[in-house]
């Protein structure tokens, strides 16, 4: 293994509760479990498809205008970004941390996609939060659900006639 990629993990697992897919970082269960075995490439695959997922979720609510003052405010606030060189990523790490003190936007390096621009911050938060799970939920039951479905196997068959 090469540099290691850290765990998306924050903290918030729900994975053990029966949740296929963790509500706080997004990875499905079986990832969650076996994170530890998987090599770089596994790893890089599973960061890659959550970046990509969340930047699908954060275009339709939110423009980054200034990502230089993106990256500076996160820093500031010491929010670390699994996805530190994209600024939708970042831009959610800072939205989730503080959105309702983001106002005016402009201010922070961003704007509001006009279509949302009368919903508030901290709706937007609880939308994205939401639509991000949903669609991660959506790409588990797509294209892993019968995969790492158990199989059950009754113990006799019975036929009537």
């Amino acid at each position: 293994m090469g540099k290691n990629l850290r765990s998306p993990c924050v903290g918030v697992c729900s994975t053990g509760v029966s949740d296929n897919v963790c509500r706080g970082c997004k990875r499905y269960a079986h990832e969650v479990i076996h994170w530890n075995t998987y090599t770089d490439e596994q790893r890089q695959a599973v960061i890659s498809r959550l970046e990509s997922l969340l930047v699908t979720v954060v275009k339709n609510y939110l423009q980054p205008t200034d990502f230089k003052r993106i990256e500076q405010l996160a820093r500031d606030r010491d929010i670390e970004s699994l996805f530190p060189d994209n600024p939708y990523g970042v831009l959610y790490g800072l939205l989730m941390a503080g959105a309702s003190q983001m106002v005016p936007t402009e201010d922070f390096g961003f704007t509001v996609v006009p279509e949302k621009s009368h919903l508030h911050l901290a709706e937007i938060r609880s939308l994205l939060e939401k639509d991000y799970y949903a669609l991660c939920e959506a790409h588990y039951h797509r294209y892993f659900a019968a995969e790492h479905r158990p199989v059950v196997c009754p113990d006799t068959l019975t036929l009537q006639s």
